[in-house]
């Protein structure tokens, strides 16, 4: 999922024309993936076809990177040396990840993790 936005958001820098901040191109690659994906789902013939259609947008993506595009050329993977800049932001989310995580990590079992259960699945399966 990851390496598909990020593909995404490249192309979506590629059509804007200026480059965005590495922390922005997921996000922004997960809403092309949305919008993408909900414009060719409409139509029922074309929906068999979602699956390819963004993975082929996303490998676009990385062919501008490698290419050309608003970032230039990619000659050296050099540049993607994270700062302290990326850096904060990546901890701050693996370690919110494992923080939520904990009950289902540490109890080593899949289950609903949480205080409140609303009437739903869960209430169901309890």
């Amino acid at each position: 999922m990851l390496a598909l936005s990020v593909g995404l958001g490249l192309l979506a820098e590629l059509i804007r024309g200026r480059t965005l901040p590495w922390t922005l191109l997921p996000a922004t690659g997960i809403a092309a993936l949305i919008a993408v994906g909900g414009l060719i789902t409409c139509f029922p013939s074309l929906a068999e076809l979602t699956t390819g259609a963004v993975t082929g947008l996303s490998i676009a993506g990385y062919a501008a990177l490698l290419t050309g595009g608003p970032r230039g050329p990619v000659r050296s993977f050099a540049y993607l040396k994270p700062s302290s800049q990326v850096t904060w932001p990546i901890l701050a989310a693996v370690g919110v990840f494992f923080v939520l995580g904990a009950p289902v990590i540490l109890s080593g079992s899949a289950t609903f993790a949480g205080y409140v259960k609303l009437d739903d699945t869960s209430t169901w399966l309890a």
